[in-house]
């Protein structure tokens, strides 16, 4: 089975985003809610009623019909909990191409839905341009999975010397981890922290990062960091935790 939706190759197939998350939205809307027409009309509903409805939501999705609405989308089946989670991650790189548009940053490359690689077996990062690089996290929270610190990691092995390096992810998700340091462009944020999966570049274990955040913009609730000073090394077992450790740099 491909990813939800294939890896973007130009500018054109990057800006048609909106379209597939469209499409995909409606058709998890229409999953999730569909279900309850069979319950009937008669109300308190029973426990079985609801019972079926709920296990009934959580059935894949069925994407095939919607490949010819939408040619981004690649896969034909996806779990609704997948579904939403890459909905959210869509999202972010929507405003995160928008924003970053914004400084003459035009993204010409992407893996909208989380893939590393293109089909061809190439790396590839969630948005990419000339010059560039850029990782993003559609999620609640930063600190889930450690994923504030893989993606830093990532960024710090992908980008070739002199290559900018980008976070993108909604201002929620840095709050809810970093409830006392806002994010802003008048300061850089230092954080600290260890990955949460080992690393064969890095004797096979988990990463020790440090790296500073500076907010270069924000849209819809989605912020963009340029992320500088990255730091990456073999972790010791007493290494931070993610949402520990995080200081602001004036």
């Amino acid at each position: 089975m491909g990813h939800l939706i294939r890896t973007l190759n130009n500018p054109e197939e990057l800006g048609r985003l909106p379209e597939a998350y469209c499409v995909l939205a409606k058709a998890y809307l229409e999953h999730r809610s569909g279900h309850m027409a069979g319950v009937g009309s008669h109300v308190p509903f029973s426990y079985n009623d609801l019972r079926i409805v709920v296990v009934r939501s959580e059935s894949e999705v069925s994407l095939k019909s919607l490949k010819h609405e939408c040619d981004l989308i690649d896969a034909e089946v996806e779990r609704p909990v997948e579904l939403f989670n890459n909905l959210g991650q869509i999202e972010v790189l929507i405003a995160a191409i928008n924003t970053l548009g914004q400084f003459g940053l035009e993204a010409q490359r992407g893996a909208p839905t989380q893939q590393s690689r293109d089909s061809s077996g190439m790396e590839v990062a969630d948005l990419e341009g000339d010059g560039w690089k850029l990782e993003a996290y559609g999620g609640q929270k930063c600190s889930s999975n450690k994923k504030l610190y893989e993606d830093i990691c990532t960024l710090n092995q992908a980008c070739r010397s002199g290559e900018r390096m980008f976070l993108a992810f909604r201002r929620s998700a840095w709050d809810a981890t970093y409830k006392t340091r806002r994010l802003s462009a008048e300061k850089s944020i230092s954080v600290v922290g260890t990955t949460k999966k080992a690393r064969p570049q890095y004797q096979g274990k988990k990463v020790s990062v440090s790296a500073n955040l500076t907010l270069i913009g924000e849209l819809e609730g989605v912020c963009v960091c340029e992320v500088k000073d990255i730091i990456c090394n073999p972790s010791l077992d007493d290494a931070p935790a993610a949402g520990e450790n995080s200081r602001s740099r004036s």
